[in-house]
């Protein structure tokens, strides 16, 4: 699972001896145990400005469009590329900067069709360009050589030198000129573009980048994939071979990998969490930049080139890409300002936005995060740390570590800063969200987004007049007993669907007395291993006819507009959503993959932190309605704030354009197809637009769920499914396993 997600729904709980960790029983235990911190890592925070001087140079073209294709550093200069756009006319322009000097270098016309997809600078500021252009279906590749004042001197066919399908990634100049071919082949020329030998070694490595040591060597990053496992390698190119310099770490690392070096650093490598620099001669990467410390987030920050140790040249991610300077930060600013620490398993990119944008906003308040994903064992280490009282002024409430926080009196109830904020009111949110995400009626985290699972069924199975429940459940499989339940068949599946759509799991199975099982927990059990198929599993291209001809009774989903219209149409206006039919509280759940935010009743700064927190409830952070793309799938979800929902439901419903803070927005169009069925995708009709309100404002209960409980009934049940043991017999191992859990953990 991407780390980013792990902010959101984390997907283990704690074991026993965790929640004993965090009453303080064995902290001891723990410490011998190895789960200590690593040494922490001294790094300086970058400030991000924009490069004016370009921007302005830009600007005097008068471009239709332009993007800037790169950037490259050599010898105290650097060059960036642009490409620019005047009606059907394109030219390139390379930029060259050096201190404080900037200035256009070259321009360059180009055929519509041309393309150059790479450059780089030799060390004497002669310029190499990879040109390509389609031509009736063939590919014709040059390099185009300028020298140091931008003028060309050759232009060398390479198209021979690569196989049909081939082609070339990048350039790099060092000792010599290398082109690097997505096959993994790398062509070497001399400074004159004249072809020397070929290094193929690496044909069977997807070479991902290149750049330059600080000796004026070349170094690239290869991947070769060893079934699931992704081997990442860097490697130097010295006397036409290559050697591997140091193996990184899988999953820790996306795009941009190689900077060059400056200082005391041969290189530089970037991953999702630090710019690390690489000394060859001590054969280590030290952390020089920790991105959770910087006023922008990491993926906001294009192809980076080291200036100096404290300055870099970077683009930043914006439409066009825009050329910035990364500089340390004034450390006499950051000092004036008062100090919030913010815990968090992991300070993904959402969260470092709202962060850096705080820090720059705010004149009052610094935020610095810690995070703890790169301990050993990150929760038992983040939990061992706010058992012990560690100062922590802000909290990223995960869900497995939620229940703790609350019962140990650990966060404060967020209803009283709502009332005295006077900008915000408990007014202002749909109410039977609120009261979903309650305990005992206070509020301790945020919640600005929120998903709604449910079962997509007929509205004709459902009698008339009567709520949705167990006996209506039980009467829909009575009259379609060959049926399947789901599209998932096992028996195992169907009771995790079960255990999945409960809210407050497993409170609506507990109770205080010797027989600590409901009824309907055995219903549950009796109708899973019923209904259990070993064989049969209906794929989901086949839902919607399995839906359509009661082959299929239910289908899990999450419910947003996109959903509903799909499936209302394909039901032909005989649908309904429902969800969990068993206990007291039946029907859809609430859960939410968005960062939600509580603050320590430890904090000495309380109202520091709730001009953090507060963020995640304000109309500007849970407006959506101008995104027309992903709005409101389950990555997004639905607005909490009723003037947002508004919006949200009016983006989904308008026939007609119209205007919102100075845009225009067009009505929601597109087609949505599959193998049986395809529809074009309209605005909602008041019929839906009155269902899916009912959907939203129907939903009372919020999902949340024990794992490691969960994970008992499941592994137990197995027995009762497959005949070994019989119903009293599992209920009643079920039952001692999850009363010792309780009373371990408590």
């Amino acid at each position: 699972m991407d780390k980013a997600g792990e902010n959101f729904i984390v997907y283990m709980d704690f074991m026993v001896f965790q929640r004993k960790l965090l009453i303080g029983i064995i902290m001891f235990v723990l410490l011998l145990s190895g789960c200590s911190k690593k040494n922490e890592i001294r790094t300086e925070p970058l400030q991000k400005t924009e490069i004016k001087e370009i921007s302005a140079l830009i600007k005097t073209k008068e471009y239709d469009a332009y993007e800037i294709k790169g950037v490259v550093n050599r010898n105290e200069k650097a060059f960036l590329l642009l490409e620019g756009y005047v009606k059907d006319e394109k030219e390139y322009i390379i930029y060259e900067m050096q201190g404080d000097i900037f200035n256009e270098m070259a321009c360059l016309k180009a055929q519509e069709e041309a393309e150059i997809t790479a450059f780089d600078a030799g060390a004497d500021g002669t310029i190499y360009l990879l040109k390509s252009q389609y031509r009736d279906n063939e590919s014709i590749d040059k390099l185009c050589i300028l020298n140091e004042k931008g003028m060309a001197e050759k232009e060398i066919s390479i198209s021979a030198w690569l196989d049909k399908n081939d082609a070339i990634k990048t350039i790099q100049t060092g000792e010599e000129i290398y082109l690097f071919c997505e096959s993994g082949k790398i062509c070497v020329l001399n400074e004159a573009g004249e072809r020397q030998y070929d290094i193929t070694e690496h044909e069977c490595e997807n070479i991902l980048e290149a750049n330059r040591m600080q000796d004026g060597s070349v170094i690239f990053v290869s991947v070769r994939y060893s079934g699931d496992k992704e081997n990442l390698n860097v490697y130097r190119i010295k006397e036409g071979k290559t050697t591997l310099v140091v193996k990184l770490e899988e999953e820790l690392y996306g795009e941009d990998i190689l900077v060059n070096g400056t200082g005391e650093y041969d290189f530089y490598l970037r991953s999702y969490k630090y710019i690390s620099g690489y000394s060859m001669e001590e054969k280590n990467l030290v952390p020089v930049m920790r991105w959770e410390q910087n006023d922008f987030a990491f993926d906001t920050v294009g192809k980076i080139s080291a200036l100096s140790e404290d300055k870099w040249l970077a683009l930043e991610k914006a439409v066009p890409y825009i050329p910035v300077y990364l500089e340390k930060e004034n450390s006499d600013a950051i000092q004036q300002k008062q100090k919030l620490l913010l815990g968090c398993l992991y300070a993904d990119s959402e969260l470092q936005k709202q962060v850096a944008e705080f820090n720059k906003q705010n004149e009052e308040y610094y935020i610095e995060m810690v995070s703890y994903d790169e301990q050993e064992v990150p929760y038992q280490s983040f939990l061992a740390d706010l058992a012990a009282g560690k100062e922590c002024d802000i909290v990223v409430v995960h869900s497995s570590i939620e229940e703790m926080l609350v019962e140990k009196e650990m966060l404060e109830d967020l209803y009283p800063f709502i009332e005295k904020d006077g900008e915000l009111s408990r007014e202002d949110y749909l109410p039977n969200v609120l009261r979903a995400f309650e305990r005992d009626g206070k509020l301790y985290q945020t919640v600005s987004r929120v998903n709604i699972a449910g079962w997509v069924t007929k509205k004709s199975y459902l009698e008339a007049g009567e709520y949705w429940n167990q006996k209506v459940f039980e009467q829909v499989l009575e009259a379609h007993p060959d049926a399947a339940l789901f599209n998932d068949l096992s028996s195992r599946e169907i009771l995790n669907k079960f255990l999945e759509g409960m809210g407050g799991f497993p409170s609506d199975l507990w109770k205080e007395s010797d027989d600590l099982y409901s009824r309907e927990f055995y219903n549950m059990l009796d109708i899973a291993k019923k209904y259990g198929k070993v064989q049969g599993e209906i794929l989901p291209e086949e839902v919607i006819r399995n839906l359509r001809e009661e082959k299929l009774l239910f289908f899990d989903t999450v419910m947003n507009p996109f959903e509903l219209e799909l499936y209302d149409k394909a039901l032909e206006n005989d649908f309904a959503v429902v969800g969990f039919p068993f206990g007291k509280e039946t029907g859809s759940t609430f859960w939410t993959d968005e960062i939600q935010c509580g603050i320590m009743t430890g904090s000495t700064c309380k109202e520091g932190a709730w001009q953090f927190v507060r963020t995640y409830l304000t109309r500007e952070y849970q407006d959506l309605s101008r995104n027309v793309i992903l709005f409101g799938m389950a990555d997004n979800g639905i607005p909490v704030r009723k003037d947002c929902f508004e919006d949200f439901v009016k983006r989904f419903t308008a026939t007609e354009v119209y205007e919102k803070d100075g845009e225009w927005i067009e009505p929601i169009s597109g087609t949505v197809a599959t193998d049986v069925f395809e529809y074009t995708v309209v605005p909602m009709d008041s019929r839906q637009e009155r269902i899916f309100r009912e959907i939203v404002t129907g939903t009372t209960q919020r999902r949340m769920i024990n794992r490691q409980m969960k994970n008992i009934i499941l592994e137990e049940a197995e027995a009762y499914f497959s005949g070994i043991k019989d119903m009293e017999q599992t209920v009643d191992i079920i039952q001692n396993r999850i009363t010792t859990y309780i009373n371990e953990s408590r």
